[in-house]
């Protein structure tokens, strides 16, 4: 078993599957995620769980595209979004989230969250199209690194069935 399976079992998922790079943390499929997903699996698991890689690949938009949900899926990414210098290729603004993850692509954005690292406040972010749009902004100046907490919907039912951790 890789890396959250048993959590993931835990919260009721009969099925799980985990992606890594390399076999050394167990994972049941090693793929790049710098490439595309095998056909067999696009778009075949109602949950995808990104918990820290999507940061480390470099082809963010590939990644991102294979971690497109089965219709009604939702998509939880835990990813750094500010002062994480040296931490992967990436720190991630809730913009690019609520734009990747708009209703124009098919998704619904049910809550998009921050907290600190280590910290147990939660802070809602809202779109900051919409801020923008009336002249504001998303502005956070953290004592602590932030993470970005987002689930999203893709816009049918979900069932907690098939479970992917990339």
């Amino acid at each position: 078993m890789g890396f959250g399976e048993t959590f993931l079992r835990l919260l009721g998922a009969t099925q799980t599957e985990s992606i890594d790079a390399s076999s050394y943390e167990g994972a049941s499929q090693i793929l790049d995620l710098n490439q595309p997903l095998p056909p067999e699996l696009e778009g075949s698991f109602t949950a995808v769980i990104d918990a820290g890689s999507l940061e480390h690949v470099f082809d963010v938009q590939t990644a991102l595209r294979s971690c497109m949900v089965a219709p009604d899926g939702h998509f939880l990414s835990i990813t750094a979004a500010n002062n994480m210098m040296g931490h992967g290729f990436y720190q991630f603004s809730p913009e690019l989230f609520y734009r990747v993850f708009s209703e124009a692509n098919g998704f619904t954005v049910e809550r998009m969250l921050m907290t600190g690292k280590s910290s147990t406040r939660w802070y809602e972010v809202a779109d900051p199209k919409t801020l923008m749009s009336r002249g504001g902004r998303v502005q956070r100046l953290p004592r602590r690194p932030p993470r970005v907490q987002s689930p999203r919907r893709s816009c049918t039912r979900w069932n907690v069935s098939h479970l992917i951790g990339c």
